[in-house]
């Protein structure tokens, strides 16, 4: 920023009328170590206290806007409903921040599904009850008597393509970021479930003796009272 001219078509009285010239406008050359010029330590020294007041005059402006912006923002609450709501009452938002979630627990976790191969999902995830694997009848408790039972198979296929469309969702969400697996979640499932197999005593080599039929409508009807948007809208 140039100097104006505080004397009468000049800047200081040690240049001459109408010099426009850089040095005649306020620019420093020198530095402290080899010496500034007297002309050069005035603008030094305008330039320095004006940069005080600007700073000064900022942190007071930003100061009240932060204040304005608490006093207005300090009666507002999360209700039990999920709405944002003030002290009348009145909804500000209907969803909190729009998704329903507290950022402050949002985790970075590692989906590994997102760059399998789609054969090595298939083989860990899904169970085909008309020709199981090997280690099915020793390690499940009902293994022969589930083997070719159609209610238990039709519910595994149900499962089976659910997964493969919540797979197919979560990498279109995750596209943009290429082959990245890692994604923000409110929820960090792997400590959920190793956290449960901690207080149930579960080893990962026990016997399982739950069904199909039991496990999977419970983990959906789990699913389904998680929703954070209810209704049918779309």
């Amino acid at each position: 920023k140039r100097i104006p001219f505080g004397f009468k078509y000049r800047t200081l009285p040690h240049f001459t009328k109408d010099d426009y010239s850089p040095e005649a406008r306020g620019f420093v050359e020198n530095s402290y170590l080899r010496g500034l010029t007297p002309s050069e330590f005035f603008f030094h020294a305008m330039a320095g206290r004006e940069g005080l007041i600007d700073t000064a005059v900022k942190t007071a402006e930003t100061g009240y806007i932060q204040r304005r912006l608490v006093k207005a923002l300090e009666d507002l609450s999360a209700r039990y409903d999920g709405t944002v709501r003030n002290s009348l009452g009145d909804i500000v938002q209907f969803l909190y921040g729009e998704d329903g979630l507290d950022a402050m627990i949002i985790e970075k976790q590692k989906l590994g599904i997102l760059n399998m191969s789609n054969t090595a999902f298939e083989k860990k995830y899904r169970l085909d009850l008309a020709n199981p694997p090997e280690w099915f009848k020793h390690d499940y408790e009902f293994g022969n008597e589930l083997t070719g039972d159609r209610p238990s198979m039709a519910l595994l296929d149900e499962e089976w393509e659910r997964l493969v469309h919540d797979r197919t969702r979560i990498r279109d969400i995750n596209r943009s970021k290429g082959n990245e697996e890692m994604m923000q979640l409110p929820l960090n499932i792997t400590r959920i479930i190793d956290s449960a197999k901690r207080v149930f005593n579960v080893k990962a080599n026990d016997r399982s003796n739950l069904r199909p039929s039991d496990v999977i409508p419970a983990v959906q009807n789990m699913l389904d009272n998680m929703k954070i948007v209810r209704g049918t809208d779309p």
